[in-house]
């Protein structure tokens, strides 16, 4: 699916299936944890308010980081409710909300110095993913 805006140019949107690509990629990486992505999650991928894209090759770096803080996940996971994972890199940011062995992400933004008050995982280092 492409889209084209005048003042951006062209646009390569995430496809579901792109995004079930991810999804099975980030629950290998932080299983048993089961990652869930919800529908508003989806729309708000691909919003313009993002500004540059969110492709899926950054999004599986994102888990791919969150996979080396995988104890902190899982401890978030059991110990709130809800919570963010801040991508510093790429200004990345994902609120998840808690469930038995499960953790839906109900948004992203790229939204450098993203506040909220819920607590917080940071990824900062760099991470590139082997080819």
């Amino acid at each position: 699916m492409i889209k084209t805006t005048s003042l951006m140019g062209i646009i390569k949107e995430m496809t579901s299936s792109e995004l079930d690509s991810v999804e099975r990629h980030a629950d290998n990486e932080l299983e048993p944890i089961d990652i869930q992505f919800g529908n508003h999650f989806f729309d708000r991928l691909n919003d313009p308010r993002n500004g540059k894209e969110i492709t899926a090759g950054e999004l599986m770096s994102f888990f791919d980081r969150l996979a080396k803080k995988k104890d902190a996940f899982m401890s978030f996971v059991k110990r709130y409710h809800e919570f963010v994972v801040k991508d510093k890199n790429s200004s990345i940011n994902i609120p998840f909300v808690s469930q038995v062995n499960q953790a839906l992400a109900k948004t992203i933004m790229r939204k450098p110095g993203f506040m909220t008050p819920d607590p917080t995982i940071a990824l900062q280092e760099r991470f590139t993913r082997k080819k």
